[in-house]
């Protein structure tokens, strides 16, 4: 998970630098202008004083100064303004440990409100605050939010965090090579059956001698982001209920893995990050025919593959049992140690369940919603924005979103990274033809759920404190252990 999850982070803050100006430049400047606002950062003087809050924002892409003066202004606009005596000021995304340091030891920079990405929810956990009490407090539904991906943030004492966006995860492919080779496009109805021959179809050699892949895929061999989502789509699941027990020896579980690694092995099917942190870049070199990925797809597409290569978006191919994709599982969630409470809830309300938010997102760095009603208004948006989108099925974003099956990543009770290095070491073995497909899923079933039932054992003689959450990073122990 690290390596892949640092990989992911990296990437996204450096995509491409000033990637709010070439968004202004390469659109004719609509999306600056549709987002900017006449708000002022500056503290008022002579006037009583000033409670100043950090909170954390999702923005997608480069964290440069256009990009804090324009959060900077939206947020004085629309929340500074209306909170006399309080200056919110954003942060950049990520870095969970860091953010968890800095709460423990108390530093007044730490964030109301937290965002980061993927596995680093888990790292974040401890020092957040349960929020169904509030959200009931408040009439707050939690079906404003992809049920997909509340799961991951669903603990059995309470619902710890929401999505940051809805980013299922179909596919951008290159219709200009699928002319050249004189290929009809890909059928938005094909299934895991019919996918395989397309992929096969358009992958070979390039002209300047390198191999072309049919398709990325969102995962790293040593990794697990491309099997969960696929499980559920072949009728299996990762673990139980209790998340103790791992139930990837089923028949369901080997059934997906025995359709994946074959086009691995025949180089129709490649990692993303294998390829370079440049899904449309790759696609635009030739390298492969189509892309998976999720936060940056949309902008990648727009800013790289542009007027270069006819494109256009496909969903993932439909499974045995049912439609299932991946989501990306970046989060908003609450500090729980906040000294103002109720400002840390306001704040929380107003970047992660309002539609302002999403609107400023949206047009200045092409983000999908978070708010699974807004998908209508997010296309409307988009096509304004980015004119180049006026003939792309952006549909099969919100499809996946409305309809409930992108899935997101779930976490094992106890010691969540080392269960997870566990999977991590047998795959990368199936990978390389090592293990066969059953037989490296039967020992990973057995280590890992051996692993949970000790580690179980050890919780009940040392307290669940030090056992539920890992040891790697700042201890949090102090402050949860009221919890």
């Amino acid at each position: 998970m690290g390596d892949e999850t640092q990989a992911k982070r990296v990437h996204r803050r450096r995509l491409l630098h000033g990637a709010a100006v070439v968004v202004g430049a390469g659109l004719g400047g609509a999306a600056l202008s549709a987002c900017s606002t006449t708000g002022t950062s500056a503290a008022p003087t002579g006037q009583a004083p000033v409670e100043t809050v950090y909170f954390q924002i999702n923005w997608q892409q480069a964290w440069n100064n256009l990009a804090m003066r324009l959060c900077q202004d939206f947020t004085d606009k629309y929340f500074n303004s209306k909170h006399k005596g309080v200056r919110a000021v954003p942060q950049k995304w990520g870095g969970s440990q860091g953010v968890v340091t800095q709460i423990i030891s108390g530093s007044p920079d730490a964030p109301a409100v937290v965002s980061s990405c993927c596995g680093d929810f888990f790292i974040a956990r401890p020092v957040l605050k349960d929020l169904t009490p509030l959200l009931r407090q408040d009439n707050l539904s939690t079906n404003l939010w992809s049920a997909g991906q509340l799961q991951t943030y669903q603990g059995s004492s309470g619902l710890y965090g929401v999505p940051a966006y809805t980013a299922c995860q179909p596919l951008i492919y290159n219709q200009t090579l699928f002319d050249t080779l004189g290929l009809a496009y890909p059928d938005p109805q094909w299934t895991y059956q019919t996918a395989p021959a397309v992929w096969k179809s358009v992958s070979g050699t390039t002209k300047g001698g390198k191999h072309r892949y049919g398709t990325t895929w969102e995962w790293q061999p040593n990794g697990f982001d491309a099997l969960p989502f696929m499980f559920k789509g072949f009728g299996g699941q990762e673990m139980d209920p209790t998340h103790t027990i791992c139930l990837m020896d089923s028949k369901e579980c080997i059934a997906a893995a025995n359709w994946m690694y074959p086009l691995v092995w025949n180089k129709y099917m490649i990692n993303r990050w294998g390829l370079g942190p440049g899904g449309a870049l790759a696609v635009l070199n030739g390298e492969t025919a189509m892309y998976q990925s999720a936060g940056n797809m949309l902008f990648e597409a727009v800013n790289v593959l542009g007027t270069n290569v006819k494109w256009d978006v496909i969903p993932l191919p439909s499974w045995p049992v049912r439609r299932a994709t991946n989501v990306q599982v970046d989060f908003y969630g609450m500090n729980a140690h906040f000294k103002n409470q109720e400002l840390a809830w306001e704040l929380f309300k107003f970047v992660a369940a309002t539609k302002e938010t999403n609107r400023f997102l949206i047009k200045s760095t092409l983000s999908f919603p978070n708010l699974i009603g807004m998908w209508s208004e997010w296309e409307a948006l988009i096509r304004a924005v980015a004119p180049i989108t006026q003939n792309k099925q952006l549909k099969w974003w919100r499809i996946a979103a409305e309809q409930g099956y992108g899935y997101g990543q779930e976490f094992w009770k106890y010691q969540d990274p080392q269960a997870e290095s566990m999977i991590g070491a047998t795959l990368s073995q199936i990978w390389n033809q090592k293990l066969s497909v059953q037989g490296g899923f039967k020992q990973i079933a057995q280590q890992v759920t051996t692993f949970q039932h000790t580690a179980a054992q050890s919780a009940q003689r040392q307290g669940a404190v030090t056992a539920l959450f890992p040891t790697k990073g700042p201890s949090v122990a102090p402050v949860i252990s009221g919890l």
